[in-house]
């Protein structure tokens, strides 16, 4: 008989004969012993967990212990087709949760009074509503976050309550988004340097097209259809929509490709100085630089909150607003009403009981 001692981080199995995973830890406060029989090389015996030892483990942190079970999460959730933008901001916030839990306490230990007392520090280290930028609708998303994260250990059987189950959300006020007017569009856009003519191309595009940063630089040459003046956008959850498009807006689009030999049609819509397709992170910093050269306080998510407001005012539907922008939810969109005509918004109310009106 041979005696192994245990590993001093926590190990997660899976059995596939019991559907459910299996903590080995020491995070009980002792130190757990695998043996096992020297056997030939032909014939094998699986671990046998026997007794524990008298020896005391050294503390386990909560962060490793949810490393793994973490791990796995998000790949179950990259596997459901979540942006990495939802990728990031999950694995962030359990981070930070498991960051703030005691020392030894073990994932089915985690009861609501953890998670309550960790949603009232977000709120109680906020200096002020504006140093520290945390809202209520940072820490409601941090819920959502966890509330996904429980329920996912339920159905690998993890656990067996939520303890997030009978934690409401805090009451919020939407903020209306900041929209420019068409005259603020045009001096933006045409402040760009004639240098960076591939950015002024895309920058009015994506204004024309009310886009996501992310759907137009995810976009690759074949989504764009001159025939029939379409683009197959990609939008959250790998949900796809296809958007018809004035001829006029496609052109500088057609010159630009033309200019790079017409690329194949997996190659990106639009590529950078190097070749490399753009990236949202850079993108936001340059328009940034740009707009405060202009003297206009403006984000690449404004042109889009601009274009929704814009088609509003030009009198089109909400619901098709509603399609153009890949908005699951009506209410999402019906924050423009408030910005573009407020007396529309009465009337959409009076004939969609189900609009929620903003306050």
């Amino acid at each position: 008989m041979k005696t192994l001692r245990l590993l001093s981080e926590p190990l997660l199995f899976y059995s596939a004969e019991t559907s459910s995973f299996l903590l080995v830890s020491a995070a009980i406060g002792e130190v757990i012993r695998v043996t096992y029989q020297t056997v030939s090389s032909s014939q094998t015996t699986p671990p046998v967990l026997s007794g524990p030892s008298e020896k005391q483990s050294p503390p386990i942190k909560p962060t490793e212990l949810g490393a793994e079970i973490t791990r796995r999460f998000l790949e179950r959730e990259r596997m459901e087709g979540k942006s990495e933008h939802t990728l990031k901001y999950h694995r962030l916030d359990l981070h930070h949760f498991f960051g703030m839990l005691p020392l030894n306490l073990r994932i089915v230990d985690i009861k609501e009074s953890h998670i309550r007392s960790f949603l009232f520090r977000q709120k109680d280290e906020r200096v002020s509503y504006e140093a520290a930028h945390i809202k209520n609708q940072s820490i409601n998303r941090k819920l959502s976050t966890l509330r996904t994260f429980f329920r996912f250990l339920l159905q690998e059987k993890v656990i067996y309550m939520n303890p997030c189950e009978l934690i409401p959300s805090l009451k919020t006020k939407r903020a209306l988004p900041r929209v420019l007017s068409r005259a603020e569009v045009s001096t933006l856009l045409n402040s760009i340097p004639s240098k960076h003519s591939t950015l002024r191309t895309f920058f009015t595009f994506l204004y024309q097209t009310g886009l996501r940063i992310s759907e137009l630089t995810s976009a690759n040459v074949g989504d764009l259809n001159f025939s029939n003046n379409t683009l197959t956008v990609t939008g959250k959850g790998n949900k796809t929509r296809i958007l018809h498009i004035d001829p006029d807006f496609i052109k500088p689009v057609k010159i630009y490709l033309a200019d790079r030999n017409f690329p194949p049609p997996d190659q990106p819509l639009f590529i950078g100085v190097h070749g490399c397709r753009l990236y949202p992170n850079h993108l936001n910093k340059f328009f940034k630089q740009i707009a405060i050269a202009a003297g206009v306080a403006a984000s690449p998510h404004t042109l889009r909150h601009s274009f929704a407001t814009h088609m509003l005012e030009a009198g089109f539907p909400l619901p098709y607003i509603q399609d153009y922008l890949g908005h699951v939810n009506l209410n999402t969109t019906s924050i423009y009403l408030h910005i573009s005509n407020p007396a529309l918004m009465k009337q959409y109310k009076k004939a969609s009981p189900t609009l929620q009106v903003l306050s």
